[in-house]
C-alpha cells in the first residue's frame, strides 16, 4: 500500500477549496450488460466494506471538510442504512455537505430510504433508465416501470434532492418514442435528470445526432453538462467537482482521485497508488471536462487560437467571459472539438 497522500500546497487558500469523496460499492443484485463500471454479483457483507473503506480513508489525512460525498456503484442501496451511517460518522463534513446515494428502484423500499435519510443521505440518484417495461427488460434491469415510479414518489417525499438516470437511443427505439418518454419525464416533477445516450453504433451517427437534438428540445430542465439537466441550484455539486477540475478523493475498488497534482487509484484489493501529474496535463484534463459543461473551459495558453476562431465561426463554440462554451451543435462533436482545440 502506498504511503499516506499529502499533496503539495498549490497556493494560498488552497485548503479552503471544495473537496469531494467518492465511495465505490461494486456489488449488484444483477450486473447490467451495458455498464462500464467495475461491478459484479459476488456478495460480501457490509462488514467487509466498512473495513475496506476505513483503510482507504487512512490514506488521506484529515483536513479540509468534505463538500460532497457520493456513494456510487454497483448498487450502493444494497447496503444497510446503518452501514452508511457508520461510513459517514468519522468524516469531516462541511455544514452543507451534499451526500448522494445511487439507488436501484428494486433494492430500496420506502422504509429503507427513510433509513438512508436518517443516516445522513440528502440526495439520491435513482437508476430508472426507462419508463417502458419492454425497454427495461432489454436493458436487463430487475425493476419494472411501476417500481421506478414508486421509488421516485417515495424519494421525493424523503429527500430534498432527487435525480434520476435515463438511457435513450436504445436498439429499436424511434425518436418519436423517446420524445413521448421525455414528456413523461417532464411530468414527474424532478429537479435533476441524467440522460445518457447509447453508443452511436446502435443507430448510426446521424440518428444519434437526431436523438441528442430531440433530447435538448424535449427536456424541460436546463442543461448544465452534456448529459445532465437541473433546475437552478439543483446541479450535482459532486459531479461539478469532476467537470470543473476540483479535488476529490476516491476510495473503494477501481476508484480514482485527484488532489492538486496528485492522481490516486485504488485497485480491486484495496491497494492505493499515486502519481504526480504534470501541470499542463492537469490543465488539459480541466479543459476537456470543462468543455462538456455550460460553464465552459478557460481560454488559456493550451488552446489553439486559430482553430478556436474556426469553431466559433462554424457555430460550434462561443466565448463568454474569457471561457470557451460549446453550443448544442458543438456538444454533438465534443470529443472532436476538444481534440482539435487542445495543444
Amino acid at each position: 500500500m502506498a504511503k499516506s497522500i499529502r499533496p503539495k500546497s498549490h497556493g494560498k487558500g488552497r485548503t479552503l477549496e471544495q473537496l469531494g469523496l467518492y465511495i465505490h460499492y461494486p456489488q449488484c443484485a444483477k450486473r447490467c450488460w451495458y455498464c462500464d463500471f467495475h461491478s459484479g454479483t459476488d456478495r460480501r457483507g457490509d462488514g467487509y466494506w466498512l473495513e475496506f473503506y476505513r483503510k482507504g480513508l487512512e490514506m488521506f489525512p484529515p483536513g479540509r471538510p468534505l463538500s460532497s460525498v457520493y456513494f456510487g456503484g454497483g448498487t450502493p442501496s444494497l447496503m444497510r442504512p446503518e452501514t452508511i451511517a457508520e461510513i459517514l460518522k468519522p468524516l469531516n463534513l462541511a455544514g452543507n455537505c451534499e451526500i448522494t446515494l445511487e439507488l436501484n428502484p428494486a433494492t430500496a423500499s420506502k422504509a429503507k430510504m427513510r433509513g438512508f435519510a436518517a443516516a445522513g443521505v440528502n440526495r439520491v440518484s435513482i437508476g430508472v433508465q426507462s419508463l417502458d417495461n419492454a425497454q427495461l427488460l432489454a436493458l436487463g434491469r430487475i425493476h419494472t416501470a411501476r417500481q421506478a415510479r414508486t421509488a421516485l414518489d417515495n424519494a421525493m417525499q424523503l429527500f430534498p434532492r432527487v435525480s434520476a438516470d435515463f438511457i435513450y437511443a436504445l436498439e429499436g427505439q424511434a425518436i418519436a418514442q423517446w420524445e413521448k418518454q421525455l414528456a413523461h419525464i417532464n411530468s414527474l416533477g424532478l429537479s435533476h435528470v441524467s440522460l445518457y445516450q447509447m453508443t452511436p453504433q446502435q443507430h448510426g451517427e446521424d440518428a444519434a445526432a437526431g436523438f441528442f437534438l430531440a433530447t435538448q428540445d424535449g427536456i424541460s430542465l436546463p442543461r448544465y453538462e452534456v448529459s445532465n439537466h437541473a433546475a437552478p441550484g439543483h446541479e450535482s455539486r459532486h459531479n461539478l467537482l469532476y467537470w470543473q477540475g476540483g479535488d476529490f478523493i476516491g476510495i473503494g475498488p477501481s476508484a480514482h482521485g485527484r488532489i492538486g497534482l496528485i492522481a490516486t487509484y485504488c485497485d480491486l484489493e484495496g491497494n492505493y497508488t499515486q502519481e504526480e501529474i504534470a501541470p499542463d496535463d492537469r490543465l488539459r484534463e480541466k479543459i476537456l471536462m470543462g468543455l462538456r459543461t455550460e460553464y465552459g473551459a478557460e481560454n488559456c495558453r493550451l488552446i489553439n487560437q486559430t482553430r478556436l476562431d474556426d469553431m466559433v465561426s462554424a457555430g460550434l463554440a462561443r466565448i463568454r467571459g474569457g471561457r470557451i462554451v460549446l453550443t448544442t451543435h458543438g456538444l454533438l462533436v465534443c470529443d472532436a472539438v476538444a481534440a482539435a482545440l487542445i495543444l
